[in-house]
């Protein structure tokens, strides 16, 4: 047992944090106290600590990832990731049709990823940049360091906000009456289109195609809704003797092996 310094109460060593500095090996005040005292801190001197926690990534920064690493192979690890992953997904819909479209770009050979970070020339992992998320194909490719720190920088000058509002306003645009009604046209044409195309290409198999169309030989949405129906039809007026053959194939099967 051990007394706390700061609420005098005895508690069990699990209670403090580890400190060399000490004989015993523990810190003088309990871990509920210890978190008062540093949040207390924090609040009173945001510089020092933001300049001191930024010197300690700096120099552990190896370690800290390693750590990092070795948390997401858990099973716990890979749950939380999984789930800020979605969550943030679901908050940065923008950013995020932003990202998927530079990883197609980059899988069909329109963009190409460098080795080197064009800012600091690491050869670590490189990512795209975003100055605007709108402009989905405008990336500068970073380094994980320096990405980070442009994102904070983008933050900082407000222009997230302004880029925000722009992709919100196209949105509502994009499901406006009349922009869906002009991609209803858009796909006409381009069917149309597809068609004259098969016609020029070879004409009687065009024509034969349509001729088996209109006598419904041709699988269509409707004709294949009323094939769904027949089908469920037919298995419910005969499911016993459906399901004593299923057995009994399975039976051979199992017999066979």
């Amino acid at each position: 047992m051990k007394k706390c310094s700061k609420c005098k109460e005895e508690k069990a060593f699990t209670c403090f944090y580890k400190d060399g500095g000490t004989k015993d090996g523990y810190n003088y005040q309990c871990k509920d106290c210890r978190r008062q005292t540093e949040k207390a801190y924090a609040e009173k001197n945001p510089e020092k600590v933001k300049e001191k926690n930024r010197r300690y990534h700096e120099e552990h920064r190896e370690e800290i990832l390693e750590r990092k690493r070795e948390w997401r192979q858990t099973e716990h690890g890979k749950k939380i990731c999984r789930k800020n992953s979605s969550d943030w997904k679901k908050k940065n819909r923008w950013k995020n049709e932003a990202h998927g479209a530079v990883e197609r770009a980059i899988n069909k050979g329109e963009l190409v990823r460098p080795s080197e970070c064009s800012i600091c020339g690491a050869t670590s992992r490189i990512e795209g940049h975003h100055e605007d998320y709108n402009d989905k194909l405008n990336v500068v490719w970073l380094c994980n360091t320096c990405h980070a720190e442009a994102n904070r920088l983008r933050q900082e000058s407000g222009k997230e906000e302004e880029q925000l509002s722009l992709w919100l306003e196209a949105e509502r645009f994009k499901n406006s009456e009349e922009e869906l009604e002009r991609k209803k046209q858009e796909k006409i044409e381009r069917r149309r289109a597809r068609d004259r195309d098969n016609y020029h290409k070879d004409p009687e198999k065009f024509l034969a195609r349509n001729q088996k169309y209109r006598q419904g030989k041709v699988a269509t949405p409707e004709g294949r809704e009323e094939k769904r129906k027949k089908a469920l039809e037919y298995y419910h007026e005969n499911s016993e003797r459906l399901n004593a053959k299923a057995r009994e194939r399975y039976a051979k099967k199992m017999n066979k092996e």
